[in-house]
Formats: C-alpha cells, sequence, structure tokens
C-alpha cells in the first residue's frame, strides 16, 4: 500500500510540477507577447514614410517664370486632394519640392502649377497638373531620387490644364491650402 501511495504522490507532484511550468509558460507568453509585437513592429514605426521630391524650369514666352505657385498635391484611395507642400519659382524660374505623407495613405502625388502666363484677364489663372511617376516614391523619412520634370514652356496649352477665373481667386490660388 505504501508503494501505491508513493506512485500516487510521484504522479501528483509530476502534474503538479508540469501544471506549474504550464503557468510559468503562460504567463511569460502573456507578458512578453506585447513587447514581441512591438519590438516587430518597431521597423514599420521607424519608417512610416512615402516621400517625393521633383525639380523643374518654367519659362512663359522663353523668359524665366518667375514667383510661380508649385503645390505637391496627393489624391488618396477617396479620390480627395490634400496639400502635402507648396513653393515658389526663383529668380530664374526654377523649383525644387519635396514632401512625405503617413506610410499607410495611398500616394498618386502629382504637382498644381499656377500661373498668368499670356493671360489677359488678371482675375484668370491657369492650372497645369502633371503627375509624378510611382518609381520616384521612396518609402524613407527623406526622398532617394529626384524626378526632373524639365523645362516647362508655360505659353503653351497642356492637355491637363485649367482655367479658373473669379474675383476672388488671388485669395483661393494663394491661401495656404490650395485645392487643385
Amino acid at each position: 500500500m505504501y508503494k501505491f501511495a508513493s506512485k500516487s504522490i510521484d504522479k501528483f507532484n509530476e502534474v503538479q510540477s508540469l501544471l506549474n511550468r504550464m503557468v510559468i509558460i503562460f504567463s511569460l507568453t502573456i507578458i512578453l507577447l506585447p513587447i514581441i509585437i512591438c519590438e516587430s513592429l518597431l521597423p514599420i514605426r521607424t519608417n512610416t514614410f512615402k516621400c517625393i521630391e521633383t525639380r523643374a524650369y518654367l519659362s512663359c514666352n522663353g523668359e524665366p517664370a518667375k514667383n510661380i505657385k508649385i503645390v505637391l498635391l496627393n489624391k488618396n484611395m477617396f479620390n480627395r486632394t490634400s496639400t502635402i507642400n507648396q513653393t515658389f519659382t526663383n529668380r530664374v524660374g526654377e523649383f525644387s519640392i519635396s514632401g512625405r505623407i503617413s506610410l499607410f495613405n495611398v500616394i498618386r502625388p502629382y504637382i498644381g502649377i499656377a500661373h498668368q502666363c499670356n493671360e489677359p484677364n488678371r482675375f484668370c489663372f491657369n492650372v497645369i497638373t502633371f503627375t509624378l511617376p510611382r518609381l520616384y516614391i521612396s518609402k524613407y523619412k527623406f526622398p532617394i531620387r529626384q524626378y526632373n520634370l524639365g523645362k516647362v514652356e508655360l505659353n503653351k496649352i497642356y492637355s491637363n490644364q485649367k482655367i479658373y477665373c473669379k474675383n476672388n481667386i488671388k485669395k483661393k490660388i494663394f491661401k495656404s491650402k490650395m485645392k487643385l
């Protein structure tokens, strides 16, 4: 009878030891799982941007187009437009613009150029849009390649050109969040 009790006590101790190990493993899993998940997401958190940069030279009738507003825009998956960045051309008609947005947003970048080259009505602006190639979108904090749009002659008529005429168009075009 003593052997039987000894075997059952040994079995009980073995089962209790196994249960203790399972509780420890479960506790460690509950404690360490959030840490492991956060550590695995760390590279995603450090590279949370999509960036693009472009440059060009603008001219009107062969002369440098000075002080022309350039806006870097993004059209998201719901076809809503948001402004990423904006700048103006310098005195020789050149500009360089870059911007970044969240990695989790869909990026379809394009630039809008608002100008009055050969426009007789001072309340009208010609707005030209150029879609930027996806090849130049980088997934880093800063762009690694720059898209060169080249020389853009503003007195030409482009297929993606629109004319906006209103009495208060200057306020609309030059306010901080321009939507084209």
